[in-house]
């Protein structure tokens, strides 16, 4: 067993656990916003507070101001909104990633971007500086690694720990693949430059090397577009896939490098969409390799089935998970799709009311007692600077 992913990361938003504080209201247990911070935000995002449809209202907001604004601004925007909104990370990635593109365009200096940078939103803006670094054609590939490193870098020395540090890791995959997204074995070869020493230091007990966060990264962005052109009709298969619209996994596969395999199974899922016959493709796919392989795939499948909308995660952790046939593959499948529970709906009862109907076996009893002695544990998305 190469570890326990006690890791939570929202898939669909790479995102961390809501906020720093907790409150208990009647029967429902929630983290609390900071409600001196709502009064920072401008009047447009103020109202997007207390909108129905908080998602609608702020993508429709940054939609607009992206073409007219300054990244400096936005980036706090983005963080008073975040703190305002414990719930937003659920949304909030992909308008921070293109603040983040913005602030490069703008400045082209990380000095003054990382003043101003912030975490929040599972590292959206740091993925989107990143990124765009990847992308700018006057960077050379040889300088891009330590570029987008020093971003990383400097939530090290500032011992900005937990999941900012390992998500910001990622990001380094994303910027990997902007700039060498032809060849799966060059990016890959890339992240290999990365450290391999295992840093176990954050609060999940999560043990992990910086080259297998390069690779869940640069596997993530490389998946993606193969999503449009899995048959989403197609049949369970009955044999060993060959195809790679098949088996994305066969990529994976390739790899000889333990970390770099264990990143890429990761995100292997993200070759899918997001329903029953895929998540049970995904399951069967999973099922084909060792165990060494099988834990990361499962995980990758628990933050799908915890973040895709409509999820239930009770039905899958109980369909999905129990496929594996390797236990500790289930076991990471349920106990981190559940746990993820906590992000999306900012609520502390929800994993332990899933548990309940959960049913009493030897995986299902290990996965509960592992989600009930987490819940109390945060991470500290929302500080203010990098």
């Amino acid at each position: 067993m190469k570890k326990i992913a006690l890791f939570v990361i929202p898939i669909l938003l790479l995102g961390t656990l809501s906020s720093i504080y907790f409150t208990n209201k009647s029967s429902v247990t929630t983290f609390s916003a900071n409600d001196s911070i709502s009064k920072d935000l401008n009047s447009d995002l103020a109202k997007c507070v207390s909108e129905g449809d908080q998602r609608k209202c702020f993508t429709n907001y940054f939609t607009v101001a992206l073409n007219k604004g300054n990244a400096k601004e936005l980036a706090n925007q983005i963080y008073l909104y975040r703190t305002a909104v414990p719930t937003a990370t659920q949304y909030c990635h992909d308008q921070a990633l293109a603040v983040g593109d913005l602030a490069w365009k703008q400045y082209k200096d990380l000095d003054v971007i990382l003043k101003f940078g912030t975490p929040v939103c599972a590292s959206g803006f740091l993925h989107g500086v990143q990124e765009a670094i990847g992308r700018d054609e006057n960077i050379d590939a040889s300088k891009m690694l330590a570029m987008v490193s020093k971003v990383c870098e400097v939530i090290t020395n500032n011992d900005f720990r937990d999941s900012n540090y390992r998500v910001c890791y990622h990001g380094i995959g994303h910027a990997v693949y902007q700039k060498l997204n032809k060849v799966f074995k060059d990016g890959m070869d890339v992240c290999l430059q990365m450290s391999d020493a295992k840093d176990e230091t954050d609060k999940f007990n999560q043990s992990y090397t910086k080259r297998e966060l390069c690779a869940e990264g640069y596997a993530m962005r490389f998946f993606e577009p193969m999503q449009p052109m899995i048959d989403k009709d197609a049949k369970m298969p009955t044999g060993k896939p060959t195809n790679i619209l098949e088996n994305p996994y066969l990529l994976c596969d390739k790899l000889t490098d333990p970390s770099l395999r264990y990143g890429c199974f990761e995100y292997g899922t993200r070759a899918f969409g997001h329903n029953e016959l895929d998540y049970n493709r995904e399951a069967y796919l999973c099922n084909l390799y060792p165990s060494v392989d099988a834990t990361p795939c499962y995980f990758g499948i628990s933050r799908e089935v915890a973040y895709t909308a409509e999820t239930d995660t009770f039905t899958n952790v109980d369909a999905i998970c129990a496929q594996a046939k390797d236990f500790n593959a289930g076991y990471v499948c349920g106990f981190n799709a559940i746990l993820n529970r906590i992000t999306i709906n900012n609520n502390l009862e929800e994993p332990v009311a899933v548990c309940d109907k959960l049913r009493k076996t030897k995986l299902f009893i290990a996965i509960c007692d592992t989600v009930k002695s987490h819940l109390t544990l945060t991470t500290s998305e929302n500080k203010r600077g990098i």
